[in-house]
């Protein structure tokens, strides 16, 4: 059977399977090199290769080395946010395509 992340009867295997997944060989060794692309990303940041650059080159370089970083800082963290999800009981009440913006919402207003 395939657990289904938006089924209320699943709650229950889902949380074992992430709790013992943290826990996991598997999920150490991704998590070991997650953290070295974060470290990366940072030494890149905290570095002098982008002071020559135009300034809005420097800006939308350094906006995507943090975005980077901060994708991956949310893979490290997706088990235990995806198990506090699950504690909330509104969770399962949510459409999937409710948690994900928009496409409005990136639209430039119209003024």
């Amino acid at each position: 059977m395939s657990l289904e992340l938006h089924n209320p009867d699943h709650k229950a295997e889902i949380q074992e399977t992430l709790k013992q997944g943290i826990k996991s060989p598997f999920w150490q060794i991704v998590k070991k090199r997650l953290q070295e692309h974060i470290d990366s990303v940072q030494a890149l940041l905290d570095s002098d290769h982008l002071k020559d650059k135009p300034a809005e080159q420097y800006k939308t370089e350094t906006e995507v080395l943090k975005r980077q970083k901060s994708d991956r800082i949310g893979i490290i963290d997706m088990p235990e946010v995806l198990l506090a999800e699950l504690d909330d009981p509104d969770f399962f009440e949510r459409k999937e395509d409710e948690i994900y913006s928009q496409a409005e919402d990136f639209a430039p207003e119209n003024k």
